[in-house]
């Protein structure tokens, strides 16, 4: 039985600081603002009946249990070319193919379009590091657009699973790994590829929890932030030492390109 948790932002603390709070206790947490109210709220869900300890940047208003979620429909309903009982994704003339499951990613949402465009140029003989795999939907197409090694990260073990059948069914294992942390001896010194498709405070939390990818040179992939929030997001990714190259806009959503210290031979 999963439960599920909603919180309010208290006056004072921002989302970035809440989300770092409740990152132990909860997993797919997830942002909602009250465009009337001003109050902005944050969610997630836990195996644990018992709510997590009093915080210091949110207060708690509402634990319920959730039922079991039913993964086929869910994604009949929105999933890409979904026929068969799978997801079926053209990737450089290849057909992905994705199960049901609990990963986030089946094409249905513009991020994973933008970051599946801008990967599509530059992954080919490369190492890729997929930060917040999900299904392994990038890990996966990364090798069908001709990556050397996939790395898929997630810290729900139940999309762990979801992405290592994706990859049998796609035929990948021996290409691919998915686990909850990164292996130091998997990290090569040529330059890499880092994926990662999140909203920003995730993205955050993610970065901060892979320091043995900071500062070496590496083309990092991002998308899940809206076109209002460019400019806060540009801000973060230059404290960040990330150098711009590119980025793309769908129906909203931003996806960029930067390039961590000397990447110049890693395409266009």
């Amino acid at each position: 039985m999963k439960y599920h948790y909603l919180f309010l932002i208290k006056p004072g603390s921002t989302a970035d600081d809440a989300f770092l709070e409740l990152a132990p206790f909860l997993s797919d947490i997830y942002e909602v603002d009250d465009p009337d109210t001003g109050n902005v709220h944050i969610g997630g869900y836990s195996d644990d009946p018992n709510p997590p300890p009093p915080l210091t940047h949110l207060s708690l208003e509402d634990c319920n249990p959730v039922e079991e979620i039913d993964w086929q429909k869910q994604w009949a309903d929105f999933a890409a070319d979904f026929h068969d009982g799978l997801a079926h994704i053209d990737v450089g003339g290849s057909t992905l193919l994705l199960k049901p499951g609990a990963g986030f990613g089946d094409l249905s949402h513009p991020t994973t379009r933008l970051i599946l465009a801008m990967m599509a140029p530059n992954v080919k003989g490369k190492t890729v590091f997929d930060i917040g795999t999900g299904s392994g939907i990038l890990s996966i197409a990364s090798i069908l657009l001709g990556a050397e090694q996939a790395w898929g990260i997630d810290i729900d073990t139940q999309a762990i699973q979801h992405a290592q059948e994706n990859a049998i069914l796609n035929q990948v294992e021996d290409r691919t790994d998915f686990s909850t942390r990164i292996d130091p001896v998997s990290v090569p010194n040529e330059p890499f590829i880092i994926v990662m498709n999140m909203i920003q405070s995730e993205q955050m939390i993610a970065w901060q929890s892979v320091p043995q990818l900071h500062s070496k040179p590496a083309l990092i992939i991002t998308s899940g932030l809206l076109t209002s929030q460019r400019s806060q997001y540009l801000e973060l990714t230059v404290s960040w030492g990330w150098t711009l190259k590119e980025e793309r806009e769908e129906e909203g959503w931003q996806g960029f390109v930067f390039s961590v210290k000397s990447c110049s031979d890693l395409g266009p």
